[in-house]
């Protein structure tokens, strides 16, 4: 059974549901045509927005369940994991303010590495046609927008969204409960965690009056330091795996590994004593006041 939604929000989801479907042809018909470093990124935001919409529809418990649209967006996604892993490492070592020579080799590999997934995936992109997930998403569109009702009837839009914003946040804040230095593991789950709440948020922000445009930039750098940890050990597992099967040697990485390590050491104790931040970004449904429709904002960052 569909769960009625106050109409203010129906319109707001359904509107979202159509832009969404819009934007992702465009970003893939782009991706198609060039497969440039940028046209992936924006494919891959728009599929990260794609899914966090879906996700929000259905823990709202309206329309149809969106497993289909959801698990062909999350295949898709999955795929440009590795040309991802591969593009973050060389701009890692680019960074570097001082690398062992020998390091050369491996940087070699990882250029290789890029241009055969580059081939790869541009075959898959090609290949993809957009009218299956238009139709999927079209079809919970119309659900959504069928949901509407008066807010006195549904118990208004703060009602409606606190439970999954909050539910949200208190898995958030019993990973970073758990978060120990000595295991980035559990940095990671924080990280996931955190990135699907923030992703929930800038769909939900014209209800949202505490998250201003100053929070979301807290909420992406505070993102952004857990990410960079692991971006950080994805690369010590490319190079060790690469050292595995012998793509390169261990003498030209020895040094280069270490470099890495230790600023990977540096990158958690810098998180770890910000872990804390987490508090400024609890959802706040304190006023008596239903949340106000503010302009949504739209946002480039992943």
């Amino acid at each position: 059974m569909t769960r009625a939604l106050p109409a203010e929000l129906a319109r707001h989801l359904a509107h979202l549901l159509k832009r969404t479907r819009r934007r992702y042809r465009k970003r893939l018909a782009r991706c198609q045509e060039k497969f440039s470093e940028t046209a992936v990124h924006e494919l891959r935001v728009e599929t990260r927005r794609a899914l966090a919409l879906l996700d929000l529809v259905q823990a709202l418990k309206v329309g149809g369940p969106p497993k289909k649209a959801r698990k062909a967006l999350k295949r898709r996604l999955d795929a440009f994991d590795d040309l991802r892993d591969a593009q973050v490492g060389r701009l890692i070592l680019e960074a570097l303010p001082t690398k062992p020579p020998e390091s050369d080799e491996f940087e070699t590999f990882l250029r290789k590495r890029q241009r055969k997934l580059v081939t790869q995936l541009r075959r898959e992109i090609k290949a993809l046609k957009p009218r299956r997930i238009e139709r999927l998403l079209k079809l919970l569109e119309k659900d959504v927008a069928a949901a509407s009702e008066d807010s006195e009837k549904t118990g208004g839009t703060r009602a409606v969204l606190s439970k999954p914003l909050e539910a949200a946040f208190r898995r958030i804040a019993r990973l970073q409960k758990r978060i120990r230095r000595t295991d980035t593991e559990t940095i990671h789950r924080t990280r996931i965690a955190f990135k699907t709440f923030r992703y929930l948020c800038e769909l939900l922000q014209p209800f949202l009056p505490w998250m201003t445009a100053r929070r979301f930039r807290e909420m992406h750098a505070w993102q952004t330091r857990m990410g960079d940890i692991q971006d950080m050990e994805v690369l010590l597992a490319q190079m060790e795996r690469a050292v595995k099967h012998g793509h390169v040697r261990l003498q030209s990485v020895k040094r280069l590994h270490a470099v890495l390590a230790r600023r990977l050491v540096v990158l958690v104790k810098q998180f770890v004593s910000t872990a804390d931040r987490l508090e400024r970004f609890r959802p706040r449904f304190d006023s008596d006041a239903e949340p106000k429709l503010w302009k949504v904002e739209d946002r480039k960052h992943e």
